[in-house]
């Protein structure tokens, strides 16, 4: 592997730009004189005086089709020694900044790498090259997640106090400050000697008082920070020799962060590792692509995790893909758990419970809600959604929203969110859960987000 500068020649057919703040500003980058044979480039006389054009070079992208993907290779302006740069077009700057949306925070001069890669593949057509676009300014951590973990997953946060029992900081404590959102958790639970759930962060870390029910064993703690994540719940990856005998072949990579496990090859007490890059997307790799698809977008870090290499990608298109659609054979489980989750609530506060959510109406027509409660002359027509996420979103039919509009004041949306998936078990358990109540259910076209529609071909 040969480096100069910026650029880095991975083998003799790829090559990878690490990108500054002057790749996304001024429309291209120069070329070292050592990788002028990886372009073609064999010497100054190709270039018409008149003509600093040397060549044109052609860019193509597996997701995305380039409205002129024609670059051109360049001599550098007369009156300098630059030599030759690539020129990239204006809809090309466009998708290096649609692929690193914080492409702006790049500090010119920076002595830090940004983490920004470009990777040009040649094809076996002349001078055309596949790009790819890699950020490894993601950060990877794994949490080792005991008694807490029924609650941190339940509320969808990671929690750990200021100061210890001495009222001292710790230093994994203190790595919560860090963490940004897009930054990707492992949890490994105790419990189960696994990681069972990856989560992605989704805002800075807040102060947060020790949770009431976080169990007497951590009743020192008081003052906190929590950040907040997004987990999903994967089929646990056990933590057994062959797995232990893997990830230590990373351990090179922690330079100024500690290592996972002791000298016993168990994992150290220890609440929170900043995990390299390399370790990252090794756990990456051991997940399916349809569980990872169902972390979130995030506005200012989107998730490319499929660009991960050696990472397998899904056959559906996740672009528009969100938390609210998960995977339909665990979709069935959430919403049952859900259904019964609400109804034991509602019997303990003494309502008659009527399950309407296979039942029809005169002419076939749904309820457009799945439970009844009465008691005495009042009645409630209760629509449940069960999601694994934070249920800030859910989605419900046309027959659904036009039906809340006919109950009215009777009608109430129950949302059991943050709902935990043991995919251990066979099938997977549900459990957890907290309720969010609306009542009356009013929903209208500000809180509405059409997702699909009905398109008659005949009117077209």
């Amino acid at each position: 592997m040969s480096r100069n500068t910026s650029w880095t020649l991975l083998s003799k057919d790829k090559i990878e730009k690490e990108l500054d703040i002057s790749s996304f500003r001024h429309r291209g980058s120069g070329i070292p004189k050592e990788f002028y044979s990886f372009f073609n480039i064999k010497n100054q006389s190709q270039v018409n005086n008149n003509n600093r054009t040397l060549f044109d070079i052609i860019f193509t992208n597996k997701e995305r089709r380039f409205e002129n993907n024609k670059m051109k290779i360049q001599k550098g302006d007369n009156n300098s020694q630059r030599g030759y740069q690539i020129r990239w077009r204006l809809d090309f700057i466009q998708f290096l900044k649609d692929s690193f949306p914080r492409w702006h925070t790049i500090k010119a001069n920076a002595d830090d790498s940004s983490g920004m890669k470009l990777i040009l593949t040649k094809t076996q057509k002349s001078n055309v090259y596949e790009v790819e676009c890699v950020d490894v300014s993601r950060k990877f951590y794994w949490v080792n997640q005991g008694n807490t973990w029924s609650v941190e997953r339940e509320q969808g946060f990671l929690w750990a106090p200021v100061l210890n029992k001495r009222k001292t900081k710790q230093a994994d404590w203190e790595l919560l400050k860090d963490m940004t959102p897009g930054d990707i958790v492992f949890s490994y639970t105790k419990q189960n000697k696994s990681i069972r759930a990856i989560s992605m962060v989704t805002n800075q870390f807040r102060y947060l008082n020790r949770p009431r029910n976080f169990g007497e064993k951590t009743i020192w703690m008081k003052k906190g920070r929590a950040v907040d994540v997004h987990y999903v719940d994967i089929v646990p990856m056990k933590l057994d020799e062959v797995l232990k005998n893997k990830i230590c072949k990373y351990q090179k990579y922690f330079k100024n962060s500690k290592f996972i496990f002791n000298k016993n090859l168990n994992i150290k007490e220890q609440y929170l590792f900043q995990l390299p890059y390399e370790l990252g997307s090794f756990f990456l790799k051991q997940i399916s692509q349809e569980q990872i698809d169902e972390l979130p977008q995030i506005k200012d870090f989107p998730l490319e995790i499929q660009q991960v290499k050696g990472s397998k990608k899904s056959n559906s298109d996740t672009t528009n893909r969100d938390q609210r659609y998960g995977i339909p054979k665990y979709n069935r489980i959430v919403e049952q758990y859900a259904m019964n989750f609400v109804k034991k609530i509602i019997i303990d506060k003494g309502f008659d419970v009527e399950d309407v959510s296979t039942k029809r109406l005169p002419g076939n027509k749904s309820y457009g809600c799945d439970f009844i409660f009465t008691k005495g002359k009042k009645k409630i027509y209760a629509e449940v959604k069960g999601t694994r996420s934070d249920g800030k979103k859910v989605m419900i039919t046309r027959n659904e929203f036009k039906q809340s509009k006919k109950y009215g004041s009777n009608s109430e949306l129950y949302i059991v969110h943050n709902i935990s998936l043991d995919l251990g078990t066979q099938p997977p358990k549900a459990s957890g859960g907290k309720l969010k109540v609306l009542k009356p259910w009013k929903p209208n076209a500000k809180n509405l987000d059409p997702i699909t529609y009905d398109f008659d071909v005949s009117k077209n």
